[in-house]
């Protein structure tokens, strides 16, 4: 069982395509992302600055630039309506990563998503 190992996983954090190969070259079992350190890569501040379709091109450069199992860092989804927030972590989940990292409030207005919105994410995957 993946849960019960005597061995931790550490994840590392990347960036870009750079960091991720040069974590892998290191010896890493496993990476995630940032969403803090990407969007400043990109000159964005952090709290879904950086427009969702570059996020999602850039994660996907990572993830086909390294082999190692991925999770994601995609704060809120960049939703609103629970229908947008399916579709964009489907979205996510179509990458081919192996975990997202969500965060269930809105950074700009610190309010709990609704658990519907848990209820939606879990009907996608």
């Amino acid at each position: 069982m993946p849960h019960f190992q005597e061995e931790a996983l550490i994840l590392y954090n990347c960036w870009n395509v750079a960091s991720a190969q040069a974590i892998e070259k290191a010896g890493a079992r496993a990476l995630a992302t940032s969403s803090f350190a990407i969007a400043r890569a990109w000159g964005f501040d952090d709290g879904e600055q950086l427009p969702f379709q570059q996020n999602l091109w850039f994660l996907e450069q990572i993830r086909r630039n390294t082999t190692l199992p991925l999770t994601i860092d995609i704060e809120a989804a960049y939703s609103g309506p629970l229908e947008t927030l399916a579709a964009n972590v489907a979205q996510f989940l179509n990458l081919g990563v192996q975990g997202i990292n969500f965060e269930d409030r809105k950074q700009d207005t610190l309010c709990v998503l609704p658990n519907k919105a848990k209820e939606s994410i879990l009907f996608v995957i």
